[in-house]
């Protein structure tokens, strides 16, 4: 009789009082309440003053431990969940739970009635064979072994790396959909990453037809449309290994100050939106670099080809043009739809060397005087973020090579070089922001809020615990004393793991929240559409306030 009143609360989805029980099933006033109490027992229902209904449900995604109790993770707080009560659910699954009544402790816990939807299709491990039968060892924690659908898997030996579709049910089990490879090797680990995160590998022909109809030559009435800097002395720095160029820079002395040209590769000239270039774009958002390889934002054609900045050819940019007086105040900023021709192609190596004393290669040593400006202008604009609060983590960088099979960890050792071209585009993201901003105009931020409160006093207690003292308020500018402080001890890791654990992650937004660990109160991203979606986002924008094509409905 429970589990009829139990599907009769849930076929009418509201509340009812004891004498509509009674009415409806005919049962005695004491038989009633016993079974409605028993429910209620069970979690299966809540008794509200005189009415009885379903317990309050929540949504969110589940995480699992070893153990076999799990959180609902949901924005007021987790919500816990025994052993036992995470129904059929994997980790990371949006599930839906029933809220249940506060235990010993005096805390309510849940248990998983559903789940809402899946967070994998397929799963990447390792194949092995019991009794007669195959079976998946996920690579990923927490996931159960999966027994095999035989098909496909002919030939294959104990221990080699595939993909599974999974097929979910009270029993699930996987079908063969990819073999990857044998053991570690990094090549086999790099496709094992593909597959897990479902990263897309390859375009599809549609989409290389269209990249492939772009012309290489740029049409003259595009030329006579836009700003020439080719007259200008714009060079590239980037990594000895890279051919996706999308940032350009040049510098010119004026009678009280400078001006410093950041050119920016135009991709959206290339990627009309709406095209099927773009919605791969989108879909893809990013570039991604593993281990050996590179799966790109956009077709070759483009990202290494028509929209890379390379030395001695004519590129199309959008430019940002900012004068600085002599403390480097921003005196005037513009910007324009331009045409460059880069005059070199600088290294990291070759920026740092220079730095330190050492001369540039031959054929760029004309870029000398240059080189020195910027690199002095940009070590006083670093400066100078410092002091208005920036946070600095010197967490080495590390770039990771493949060769002959093995895993090579190569520290990036260019510090003023990276921080050169670093602190120019930060500068360009902010005053394209600004202009943004200052004319009511859509965009998508990149947004760092301050640390949540809690975090924040938990970083409080730990840096006291090791000496350091931070005031009551947050503070980006105390937050950078005390990493200051800590440089050279001992205690540094701990004291920069400490900070940066207690902040939250940046994230996109179509609202300006600031950047707190810039210090920054406008910023988004504006300097790699080659490679970034939301900057590709940022410059049809920006393109269509210098245009004057902002409709209202286009800002909508």
């Amino acid at each position: 009789m429970q589990e009829t009143l139990l599907e009769f609360f849930k076929k009418t989805g509201r509340p009812h009082r004891l004498e509509e029980i009674l009415h409806r099933f005919g049962l005695a006033k004491r038989e009633a309440k016993a079974y409605l109490r028993a429910l209620v027992r069970e979690g299966l229902l809540e008794k509200r003053g005189s009415q009885y209904c379903l317990p309050g449900r929540v949504q969110g995604p589940l995480s699992l431990h070893r153990d076999g109790y799990g959180f609902v993770r949901l924005p007021q707080g987790d919500l816990f969940v025994p052993p036992g009560y995470t129904g059929n659910a994997w980790p990371g699954d949006l599930v839906e739970a029933r809220l249940m009544p506060p235990g010993r402790d005096g805390r309510p816990w849940g248990a998983v009635e559903r789940v809402l939807k899946r967070a994998r299709e397929q799963v990447v491990g390792r194949l092995d064979f019991r009794k007669g039968y195959a079976v998946l060892l996920p690579d990923e924690p927490g996931l159960p072994e999966l027994r095999l659908l035989p098909e496909g898997l002919e030939g294959l030996r104990r221990g080699s790396r595939i993909v599974a579709r999974v097929h979910y049910g009270k029993r699930p089990y996987g079908a063969f959909l990819e073999y990857l490879g044998e053991g570690d090797a990094p090549e086999t680990e790099t496709e094992a990453v593909i597959a897990k995160y479902g990263l897309r590998a390859a375009f599809p022909e549609e989409v290389l037809k269209e990249a492939e109809a772009i012309p290489l030559a740029i049409p003259e009435e595009e030329l006579k449309r836009r700003e020439d800097f080719r007259n200008l002395r714009v060079f590239t720095i980037d990594g000895v290994d890279a051919k996706d160029f999308d940032d350009a820079i040049h510098i010119e002395r004026l009678p009280k100050g400078f001006r410093v040209g950041i050119h920016i590769a135009d991709v959206a000239h290339y990627v009309k939106e709406g095209s099927l270039l773009d919605q791969e774009a989108f879909q893809r958002g990013t570039s991604v670099y593993l281990p050996g390889r590179v799966l790109p934002m956009l077709p070759e054609r483009l990202s290494n080809g028509v929209c890379s900045l390379k030395p001695q050819e004519d590129r199309l940019v959008l430019s940002v043009l900012v004068d600085l007086s002599e403390d480097l105040r921003v005196k005037r900023v513009r910007f324009a739809e331009g045409v460059i021709r880069s005059v070199a192609r600088l290294t990291y190596p070759e920026v740092e060397a220079f730095a330190e004393g050492s001369g540039l290669p031959e054929e760029h040593a004309f870029l000398a005087e240059d080189l020195s400006l910027l690199l002095e202008l940009t070590q006083r604009m670093r400066a100078k973020r410092m002091e208005q609060g920036a946070l600095d983590f010197s967490f080495p960088e590390v770039k990771v090579e493949v060769e002959e099979g093995a895993l090579h960890l190569l520290p990036q050792a260019e510090p003023k070089a990276r921080s050169l071209i670093e602190e120019l585009m930060l500068l360009a993201n902010r005053l394209v922001a600004e202009y943004l901003v200052r004319r009511g105009l859509p965009a998508l931020y990149r947004v760092h809020e301050e640390p949540l409160e809690e975090a924040y006093g938990k970083l409080r207690l730990a840096l006291a615990r090791l000496g350091y003292t931070l005031p009551e308020g947050v503070s980006s500018r105390a937050l950078q004393r005390v990493l200051l402080e800590a440089k050279g001890r001992p205690e540094e890791p701990v004291v920069a793991n400490l900070v940066l654990r207690s902040l939250r992650l940046a994230r996109y937004a179509a609202e300006n929240l600031g950047h707190f660990g810039l210090a920054m109160e406008h910023y988004l991203h504006f300097t790699s559409p080659i490679r970034r979606y939301p900057d590709l986002v940022v410059h049809r924008v920006l393109k269509a306030a210098l245009r004057r094509a902002l409709t209202e409905r286009r800002k909508e």
